[in-house]
């Protein structure tokens, strides 16, 4: 499961074609768990992934999140981060990614945020979005960070 946070809401239509796009082997649907699934959608299949939407407009930033659901366990992470880079320039639409910094794991506040073609390390700590304070998301730094590919089936191409 995946899970990007965007600063404005997107169509889930949008949405889904662009994960149709990104993984064209796959079968992609919307299901918000609130309805009947979509009648095709069998969550016992591989080849299908679905996906839901939600909005905090209290969020100073980044209030919309995806839900990513059924896509391989190995490499969650990465392909996360080459979802959220997807998004961004598709959508032009800053996006947001938990990180784990490499030199400090034991510190959850730390983000990579892809905007306007850029990849930032940001921290949230004392934020709306990281812990429902009022403040707003850091930029550290501009970030260099490996984006990895993924094939159609939504597993990482080596």
């Amino acid at each position: 499961m995946e899970d990007i946070y965007l600063d404005r809401k997107v169509d889930t239509e949008e949405i889904g074609k662009k994960l149709h796009n990104l993984f064209p082997s796959l079968s992609v649907f919307y299901y918000d768990f609130k309805d009947i699934p979509p009648t095709d959608l069998d969550i016992e299949n591989s080849n299908q992934i679905f996906f839901n939407t939600y909005y905090q407009k209290e969020k100073l930033e980044f209030g919309f999140t995806i839900s990513i659901y059924r896509t391989p366990d190995e490499n969650s992470n990465e392909r996360a981060m080459f979802i959220a880079k997807s998004f961004s320039d598709s959508f032009k639409v800053r996006t947001l990614v938990p990180y784990i910094l490499p030199q400090n794991p034991q510190d959850p506040y730390y983000d990579i945020i892809f905007d306007n073609g850029k990849i930032f390390l940001a921290d949230d700590c004392s934020t709306s979005f990281g812990d429902d304070t009022d403040g707003i998301i850091k930029i550290i730094k501009e970030y260099n960070l490996n984006i990895y590919s993924f094939d159609s089936y939504a597993k990482m191409s080596y």
